[in-house]
């Protein structure tokens, strides 16, 4: 929620409510999907867990978010968050998609928790977003694309996977708020449930794989009928989900 006169005041995920005198204005971001995920909802951090390649990550430029000017909590190689770092960026607030001590103020963001939806996430980002001074999401796109998802592929079988050498490895439905969404929009998707502590996805051979639309992320087998997938699909926004469900429905008609 937004400031009161007694101060700002905001329960999180976990149901944790934070108290602090005003509304933050420094926010850091303490891991690196939470990162995009905030910054396509409107609040561009002074600090964040920003990985490997700022620069080349397709889910930050899916997502709307350049990073250029905001400073590094991790390093190239390690994605731990490192204090000092933290600490130089001098924030009134931590935003972390896990409950994590960071000796500042933090609140929880759950991403890719079991069982959530888009709507669920995108909403809880939404709201975390406006309590720090964004402007509402525009969604009229967004339901739009899920109307057409439900009506073109309502009753069609789909899997998700990634290449793994000589098989694929089938994501666990449950794991991903877009396949939990394409669920409940109508579509069949297939995979097996994983353990809370394991991998998120089942290996099976390349033959054994069969459904009406398949998604692969990594090299595909020559002769396999498979479209490819890639980290735009962790770029969580309104903007980007209409272009990704829009899209799906030309690929029914058009299929690989």
């Amino acid at each position: 929620m937004r400031d009161r006169r007694d101060g700002w005041h905001y329960t999180d995920g976990r149901g944790v409510t934070l108290s602090l005198p005003e509304r933050p204005r420094r926010v850091a971001v303490a891991e690196l999907l939470a990162a995009s995920t905030l910054a396509a909802a409107g609040i561009r951090p002074v600090a964040a867990a920003l990985g490997p390649d700022p620069g080349g990550d397709v889910c930050f430029a899916a997502a709307g978010f350049a990073p250029d000017g905001v400073a590094r909590l991790d390093t190239p190689g390690d994605p731990a968050i490192d204090p000092g770092m933290l600490a130089a960026s001098r924030p009134d607030l931590v935003v972390d998609r896990f409950a994590r001590e960071h000796g500042f103020p933090t609140v929880v963001l759950p991403l890719k928790e079991r069982g959530q939806s888009l709507d669920d996430l995108l909403a809880e980002t939404a709201r975390l977003a406006v309590a720090l001074g964004a402007s509402p999401p525009a969604t009229d796109s967004y339901q739009a694309a899920k109307l057409q998802v439900s009506a073109a592929l309502k009753g069609r079988t789909i899997i998700f996977g990634y290449a793994r050498g000589a098989r694929l490895s089938i994501l666990d439905p449950s794991r991903y708020p877009w396949l939990v969404t394409l669920q409940e929009l109508g579509s069949r998707v297939l995979g097996e449930r994983t353990p809370d502590d394991g991998p998120h996805g089942t290996p099976v051979p390349w033959a054994a794989a069969r459904a009406d639309m398949i998604f692969v992320n990594g090299e595909i087998p020559p002769g396999f009928r498979a479209h490819p997938w890639d980290d735009t699909w962790h770029a969580f926004s309104y903007p980007n989900y209409a272009r990704l469900f829009t899209a799906l429905t030309t690929l029914d008609r058009t299929a690989a």
